[in-house]
């Protein structure tokens, strides 16, 4: 799903991006990658402990030193935080946060205590990325909560992959960026499309 996370930074221009569980960063070096190519004045905040959990297993010291090496070429807008998702979220005032991922431990209660934890941090029309949507298997829960929060304009997913949803606390209207309302107005067949469109493009980056 990175070629349309790359997209999205690029035309919400988000003012505060968080990623709650970054691992070895590929999801989060693809925003940061869009930010500065797009040149945007986002700034960035990478959550972690880079200790693992339940279903990434545990981390050796080495992923999480790698990733703060890579991010030095984006050390002018990109923080990590090696935190755990209840300390950090002390840090940012409610509000604050236009872009937030939520990626981190994938049973229905973690995902569901995350989104509850982090959701008044949203500014007003703050937009959350949900990963693993489409898991079922091995106790991952971010389907449940997704089936519990997803509702019409206001919400998109892409079925390929492990999936990706697509989250806004309100409907879109006219005021959101245009890349937006075509994803959250889509009808089943516009969906479709665009979920061939991200897959093709993502099929040929891997």
């Amino acid at each position: 799903h990175l070629p349309f996370v790359y997209d999205l930074v690029r035309e919400l221009n988000p003012r505060v991006f968080v990623e709650l569980g970054v691992y070895k960063g590929e999801s989060y070096f693809a925003v940061c990658q869009s930010v500065f190519e797009n040149h945007l004045v986002t700034k960035c905040y990478g959550i972690d402990t880079w200790i693992g959990d339940l279903h990434s297993g545990l981390y050796c010291p080495e992923v999480g030193e790698e990733v703060a090496s890579y991010n030095t070429r984006y050390s002018s807008f990109s923080h990590l935080l090696a935190k755990s998702f209840k300390e950090a979220v002390r840090e940012f005032a409610d509000g604050s946060i236009d872009l937030l991922h939520i990626d981190g431990a994938h049973r229905y209660e973690d995902v569901r205590a995350d989104f509850e934890m982090w959701r008044p941090k949203l500014s007003k029309d703050g937009v959350v990325l949900f990963h693993d949507v489409m898991e079922r298997g091995r106790g991952f829960g971010v389907y449940r909560l997704w089936e519990e929060i997803a509702s019409p304009r206001a919400s998109f997913l892409f079925e390929f992959g492990h999936g990706l949803g697509v989250w806004k606390g309100t409907p879109v209207t006219k005021d959101d960026p245009p890349f937006l309302r075509r994803l959250f107005l889509a009808n089943s067949f516009d969906r479709q499309v665009i979920n061939r469109h991200y897959a093709s493009i993502a099929g040929k980056v891997a």
